[in-house]
């Protein structure tokens, strides 16, 4: 008699949080030392997806200028969000550095969107969606979830693809939820 699939499940979830918070403290405890360097880090984690960047920031963690994320933005390679009751102090979701989302892939994803405004943006990569087996772009542009959570086969099945295939997967989304917008 074996243990059930959810049990696993949660006790595999447990697991993983519990590696990320032990690697969490290593880190911490490494740095205070002096031993890691505090450059942003380029990750797909999923801790710290909608974290607000400055253009620096983002600057700093794509390895470019931060006149060059404002051009990528005015290109609409990038984009920015204003947070409610601001004119100033533009922010940009950190998930727009990570490997697998960074580069080509968010430009083609914001090709296929058409966004007319940064919030509808934001509001689909950050999203789950049916059109991914209830997974978010950013996780399947990733290929990882970015949260603990039960998916089923059908979300597994689409983050073991490849990162080619999993572009075009999503870039099929935006185009899909750009013509019901």
């Amino acid at each position: 008699k074996g243990i059930d699939d959810s049990v696993a499940a949660l006790m595999k979830s447990w697991l993983e949080v519990t590696l990320e918070v032990a690697r969490f403290e290593s880190l911490k405890l490494a740095i205070s030392a002096g031993a890691v360097a505090t450059r942003p880090a380029r990750t797909s984690s999923g801790e710290g997806a909608s974290k607000p960047l400055t253009a620096q920031a983002l600057a700093t963690a794509l390895g470019v200028s931060d006149e060059t994320v404002r051009q990528r933005e005015k290109a609409g390679e990038l984009f920015s969000i204003m947070r409610p009751g601001r004119k100033r102090g533009r922010e940009y979701p950190a998930f727009q550095s990570w490997p697998g989302v960074a580069g080509h892939p968010l430009k083609d994803v914001l090709a296929a969107l058409k966004p007319e405004d940064s919030s509808v943006a934001y509001g689909f990569f950050t999203s789950t969606t049916d059109l991914l087996a209830g997974l978010t772009p950013i996780e399947v542009l990733t290929g990882k979830q970015t949260s603990s959570r039960s998916v089923d086969a059908a979300a597994n099945s689409l983050l073991a693809k490849s990162p080619k295939e999993r572009l075009a997967i999503v870039q099929k989304a935006a185009a899909t939820h750009a013509a019901s917008a």
